[in-house]
C-alpha cells in the first residue's frame, strides 16, 4: 500500500516523502518510520517483540564509521547501558 502510494506519486526520497501529503496519512507514516527505524537500528518491533536483524549493518553507524568501531557483541548483554538498579543489597 505505502509503495505503490509512493510510486503513484513518483516521489524519489524519504525527504520528498516527508513533504508530500502522504506524510500526514498515518497509516502511511507509521509504516515508513517503522521501516526506516529497522534500517538504522538494525531492529524490527519493539519492546518484548523485537527481533535484531542486522546490527552490524544498520545505517546509524554510517555518519561515524570513520572513527566508531561497530561492535561485534554486547559486552554486558542486552540493556546493559540502560538505569541501574539501585536498591540495596539483600
Amino acid at each position: 500500500m505505502l509503495w505503490r502510494a509512493i510510486t503513484n506519486a513518483a516521489l524519489p526520497d524519504v525527504t520528498a516523502f516527508s513533504a508530500s501529503p502522504l506524510y500526514g496519512e498515518a497509516t502511511h507514516r507509521a509504516t515508513a518510520l517503522a521501516l526506516l527505524s529497522a534500517f538504522y537500528l538494525g531492529v524490527v518491533g519493539s519492546g518484548d517483540a523485537a527481533h535484531l536483524i542486522g546490527y552490524e549493518a544498520a545505517l546509524m553507524f554510517a555518519s561515524t564509521q570513520d572513527v566508531t568501531p561497530i561492535p561485534s557483541y554486547a559486552i554486558a548483554g542486552p540493556g546493559a547501558w540502560g538505569a541501574i538498579d539501585q536498591a540495596a543489597p539483600g
